[in-house]
């Protein structure tokens, strides 16, 4: 089938879709299989030094010149000429950093800074808190060794040499490095471009009047939020009726100009589900997933030409519970890094008790609070997969494994914090 808008004529995908329950995914097994839907982004751009940081070099670095540059002190005090206790004072001017001087002479010493280039003649520098003065004479506390106090040419990186492999991640450190060798555009691999679209008939945008039933979309800004913190160069695609048509011709589109489309709606059970149904009329590979977490349970993913698609869930902390879980874990990949949100979560002990049964995977938005100089995370309520406001108050989210049951005051849960 043609990946076009126009070629894509499909019903509400409800035939034929009877099926034996299956049993519900482990979190593990569905972001594998999420994972398996996404593909490494391999176009490269050239950005600005400024706007590197965070991003994977596409190509290897080599330097361009020699660091340091030339001979220069380590420290202030003053460059000299051979080995004695005292020193005759140059006549010439100290030099600052980025001045270059003059000759030092066999016994002579010339003020300089740190930085400095070395004047020609000098062989070692004194610190300045290591002399004194006497009579216009400059008079050098112990012994100096030849060398002392200087940092040769090239000492830190020659010329040619290899500094920076291609693949690196480019932090404040390794950008240090870049401007020090006067490189002021970089080639990394380009940022995932992700399409963010909402589906719902109930749906309506700030500023419009909202009738009965109707609801403002609050998924769509806050994926777009979240894909764009992640590292992606993020598009609004608006919303769309909860028609399987509709919603194919908008994946079908997306999928020509982006590497991720994000689709809120139709991924549950239900009367308005058809993301599924939309992918496969619109020619992609596409999965159900039904994971055994809560909230989040639904969601679908797939491939359509070479985009990655994911429907997730249209209540909002579902919907943020699915993007944490399996969405981030696809960007990872199409920007070269596994996901590392979930890997960072750390115990702590609890401040209240949920009540709960074992089965499912739980989150729980949770805001770190201080007992006795301990601290403490205090569950904000169960969350419903609808509600936003314990959401927006959290430092995180509380994970509890499956396995486990009622979590009492006092005992340690995994913390992932935002």
């Amino acid at each position: 089938m043609a990946n076009t808008a126009s070629a894509l004529d499909c019903d509400d995908g409800s035939k034929g879709d009877a099926k034996r329950p299956r049993p519900l995914l482990s979190l593990n097994d569905a972001i594998d299989i999420a994972s398996s839907f996404s593909r490494a982004v391999e176009r490269t751009e050239v950005i600005p030094l400024a706007e590197v940081n965070g991003r994977e070099l596409s190509c290897d670095v080599a330097a361009h010149h020699d660091l340091p540059l030339f001979d220069q002190s380590a420290m202030d005090g003053y460059a000299l000429s051979g080995d004695a206790e005292t020193y005759e004072l140059s006549p010439l001017a100290g030099t600052r950093a980025g001045d270059r001087p003059g000759f030092v002479y066999p016994g002579q010493a010339m003020k300089i800074a740190t930085g400095g280039f070395m004047p020609a003649g000098a062989d070692r520098v004194a610190l300045q808190e290591h002399t004194v003065q006497r009579n216009g004479k400059l008079i050098v506390k112990g012994p100096l060794e030849r060398g002392s106090n200087i940092r040769l040419r090239g000492e830190d990186v020659q010329k040619d040499d290899s500094i920076l492999p291609k693949g690196s991640r480019l932090d404040p450190q390794k950008i240090a490095l870049l401007a020090a060798q006067g490189v002021g555009r970089v080639e990394v691999r380009g940022r995932p471009r992700v399409a963010v679209i909402s589906s719902g008939d109930e749906l309506r945008q700030p500023g419009d009047v909202l009738r009965a039933g109707n609801i403002y979309d609050s998924n769509r800004p806050m994926l777009l939020a979240l894909a764009e913190k992640a590292g992606a160069a993020v598009t609004d695609a608006g919303c769309v009726a909860d028609d399987v048509q509709a919603v194919a011709n908008a994946i079908a589109r997306l999928s020509q100009s982006n590497d991720f489309v994000l689709l809120s709606g139709g991924s549950s059970h239900g009367d308005a589900d058809m993301t599924r149904a939309a992918l496969l009329c619109a020619g992609a590979a596409a999965e159900e997933l039904k994971i055994a977490i809560k909230p989040g349970k639904p969601a679908v993913v797939g491939r359509l030409g070479g985009a990655s698609v994911l429907g997730v869930p249209g209540n909002p902390f579902a919907a943020f519970v699915s993007w944490l879980t399996l969405g981030r874990s696809m960007l990872g990949i199409m920007l070269g890094i596994p996901s590392e949100l979930l890997s960072r979560a750390r115990k702590l002990p609890v401040s209240n008790t949920l009540q709960r049964r074992p089965g499912r995977t739980e989150f729980v938005p949770a805001r770190i609070v201080w007992d006795e100089s301990e601290e403490r995370l205090e569950f904000l309520g169960r969350g419903g997969s609808a509600r936003l406001l314990p959401l927006s108050r959290a430092d995180g989210l509380a994970w509890v494994e499956a396995d486990r049951g009622s979590v009492q005051a006092g005992e340690r849960v995994r913390f992932i914090p935002f």
